[in-house]
């Protein structure tokens, strides 16, 4: 998984959504999928979803600065 900073409206533009209308996000390549089995409900305990719902994550984040995004991606394509 990469990590890069790009702007909102390039965001919106070829990922399809963004956080915000302005600034920036971290674009996820590839993107990350999530499969969710189902749900903890207080008081009824495990709800299963049939069938389990899928979740792809393309972006992460918003920061109003450039150098703020791009510092955070590199620390996080560090690790």
């Amino acid at each position: 998984m990469k990590l890069t900073a790009i702007t909102c409206a390039r965001a919106k533009k070829e990922l399809g959504s963004a956080p915000r209308h302005y600034g920036y996000t971290l674009a996820i390549n590839p993107p990350k999928e999530l499969t969710i089995e189902g749900q903890d409900v207080e008081g009824i305990g495990w709800v299963p979803y049939c069938p389990p719902r899928k979740i792809v994550m393309k972006w992460q984040g918003w920061y109003k600065y450039k150098a703020d995004a791009v510092a955070r991606a590199n620390a996080l394509n560090k690790i």
